[in-house]
């Protein structure tokens, strides 16, 4: 299995204590891996996918200095679920409190 299609698998999982304690450690350990390859390939079909994996995902994000990261986390902002462009404008704000 790649990189992508396991990131998946663990953004698909419930958002609960273990998500949230245990996976979402493993899950962003799998982007820091490859961080502009692996969110590059997100930018190209996240817009196909469920409000569950992209609010886990958004959750993850904020952290890198990485510029597809920041890219992706500004295109989240438009996502048509409301909890995932919440998760992005906190992704946002860790960006730009770092700036």
């Amino acid at each position: 299995m790649n990189d992508l299609n396991q990131l998946v698998e663990l953004l698909d999982r419930p958002d609960d204590n273990y998500w949230g304690d245990v996976l979402s450690s493993e899950a962003r350990e799998i982007i820091d891996k490859n961080i502009d390859g692996i969110l590059s390939s997100v930018l190209n079909c996240w817009r196909q996918w469920p409000e569950n994996r992209l609010e886990n995902l958004a959750y993850l994000l904020g952290d890198s200095p990485s510029e597809v990261e920041r890219k992706l986390v500004y295109e989240l902002l438009d996502s048509q679920y409301e909890s995932v462009a919440f998760r992005a404008r906190e992704a946002a704000h860790e960006f730009e409190s770092r700036a």
